[in-house]
């Protein structure tokens, strides 16, 4: 699903977590996708440690290496409040898809491809001007 992805690939998960950032490692190719942009929740128990900032900073550099420019914006919960589902969205391409723990666990859930890919990239947009750089917000909460 994240290989399918071209462009700019986009991720919309209100509780994203890191856990994410080694399937976005082993599926992201430079020769294919040229950004990646995350959109979540900032989330103190799964945002806040050293370590996720570390993370982070690691899966920026290793994207550097590979032409790709990684971003990750936290939105006020307010702003989303009219958005329930999670999606990853290429130049051409959308996805359905439930949270990260969900799909990491194994859990039983369904990846859809949805058909309405310009809605939820001009939805994906508009939040992603009202949402602030994870740095940002780490600034504010640091640990």
């Amino acid at each position: 699903m994240l290989e399918e992805a071209r462009g700019d690939l986009r991720w919309l998960d209100k509780h994203f977590t890191s856990a994410a950032f080694e399937p976005l490692w082993e599926a992201v190719d430079g020769n294919n996708v040229s950004r990646v942009r995350i959109l979540s929740l900032y989330l103190t128990d799964a945002h806040a440690g050293r370590k996720v900032k570390r993370d982070y900073d690691n899966l920026k550099t290793e994207f550097a290496s590979r032409g790709v420019v990684l971003e990750w914006r936290a939105i006020d919960s307010r702003l989303i409040r009219d958005t329930h589902d999670r999606w990853v969205l290429g130049d051409a391409t959308a996805r359905n898809i439930p949270n990260v723990n969900a799909i990491l666990s194994g859990q039983h859930s369904e990846l859809n491809q949805s058909q309405q890919n310009e809605e939820l990239a001009r939805l994906f947009e508009g939040y992603w001007t009202q949402a602030q750089p994870i740095e940002d917000v780490w600034g504010g909460n640091s640990s």
